[in-house]
């Protein structure tokens, strides 16, 4: 009998970045109020926080396009005759 291996994804757990560009290795659940650099403007941790921001702009980006698309795929299967409204669509 052949012993297979299976890849298992394991648990993701991040770490504050703030922290990490300081040495310090702190869990990201939970700390963002207690962060000792969440004040913290130095050159490192001004990079972290624009990657922060591109991350969050990509994230709402993503999620615009996943909206429209499905507005626009609703209104392909909608009879020509109903009078939906755009806020009846977004809403359903």
């Amino acid at each position: 009998m052949e012993n297979k291996t299976y890849d298992v994804e394991e648990e993701r757990r991040p770490n504050c970045q703030r922290c990490a560009q300081h040495n310090v290795v702190n869990r990201l659940k939970g700390h963002k109020r207690a962060c000792p650099f969440k004040e913290c403007f130095c050159p490192k941790c001004q990079v972290v926080v624009e990657r922060q921001k591109l991350m969050a702009d990509q994230i709402k980006l993503r999620r615009r396009q996943k909206r429209e698309k499905n507005i626009s795929v609703e209104r392909a299967r909608t009879p020509a005759g109903n009078t939906r409204t755009f806020r009846d669509i977004l809403l359903n």
